[in-house]
């Protein structure tokens, strides 16, 4: 069996290290890659949140329009809570179709 010549194995060393470095750059990569997108999606405020707030304010706003319309039995003052009931039977909807590509709802039906 021939020996290689010591430029040969050098040669053969820092290919060998290279491909290594390489490898390991790649990895890292993706590594921090997948980090840096969990944590964008993390920090998005979650439009399923933001209109479950909303349903919130607008049960509040019903609420208040109630109170209110027993108070003084003024019909303008019901008409409040009908819009209320109305924005947040828009919301609901909203709310489920965000909600129908989540997989986590899905799988607890």
């Amino acid at each position: 069996m021939k020996r290689l010549s010591l430029p040969a194995k050098i040669g053969f060393l820092m290919a060998m290290s290279m491909a290594l470095i390489c490898a390991t750059g790649y990895l890292s990569f993706r590594s921090l890659s997948a980090i840096v997108a969990s944590i964008q999606v993390k920090t998005r405020p979650d439009l399923r949140l933001l209109t479950i707030r909303e349903i919130s304010g607008d049960l509040e706003k019903a609420e208040n329009s109630v109170r209110l319309y027993l108070q003084t039995r003024k019909q303008k003052d019901i008409e409040s809570y009908y819009a209320s009931i109305e924005r947040f039977d828009d919301k609901i909807n909203e709310l489920r179709s965000a909600s129908i590509s989540d997989t986590t709802t899905a799988s607890g039906r």
